[in-house]
């Protein structure tokens, strides 16, 4: 985001004559602050500055990177009235859906999408407000895996129907196919795992 609003600042830098200023004013705010969307026509003369600019590309970019951004401050908050973090409640829900079986925290750290020293960091917080424990593999003494406490079970159980709720008020506004489309689309531009371990 942020070398795209540079370029568009080098550009009008470039190119802001006076019969131009009015152009660029009215673009200004939308492209840099994402609450306000840009309109279509103003990514069309983008593409007449820089070649490699496609609008519909870039629109498609803007909208999803507005609606993902409101939906994760929505989420966020609602936890933070729990007085739990988005990325600890990840951690509990993920213990609680493989039935609390135990995990490793390298693999806690992998299925949650974090660093490992970032779930460390989690697992602290987690352990201090005694909802996660650590305890000895059955399979191999040497190894710790995390299971969830009957306090951290809980919450879990505490938090979900209000998560549910939350979750299905993010697309009320679509019907249940056009839910299933949008899935699917937004299913082909997610990478594939070789696509993201060659970059």
């Amino acid at each position: 985001m942020f070398a795209f609003v540079l370029a568009i600042w080098q550009a009008k830098v470039r190119l802001a004559v006076k019969a131009q200023a009015p152009y660029y004013r009215s673009m200004e705010r939308p492209l840099i602050y994402l609450k306000d969307l840009p309109k279509y026509e103003c990514l069309l003369r983008l593409a007449d500055l820089y070649p490699q600019a496609q609008p519909d590309a870039i629109e498609c970019y803007l909208v999803l990177l507005h609606l993902v951004n409101g939906w994760v401050q929505t989420v966020e908050r609602s936890f933070a009235r729990k007085g739990i973090s988005r990325g600890k409640f990840s951690v509990l829900a993920t213990l609680w859906w493989r039935e609390n079986k135990g995990i490793r925290p390298s693999q806690l750290a992998d299925m949650c999408g974090v660093t490992r020293a970032t779930m460390t960091g989690l697992l602290i917080g987690l352990q201090r407000s005694g909802l996660v424990r650590r305890v000895r593999s059955r399979e191999d003494r040497r190894v710790h895996t995390i299971e969830l406490t009957p306090r951290g079970l809980q919450l879990v159980k505490t938090i979900l129907p209000g998560y549910y709720r939350l979750v299905a008020s993010l697309t009320q506004a679509l019907g249940a196919d056009k839910k299933r489309t949008l899935a699917k689309l937004a299913r082909d531009l997610l990478p594939s795992r070789d696509n993201s371990a060659r970059k």
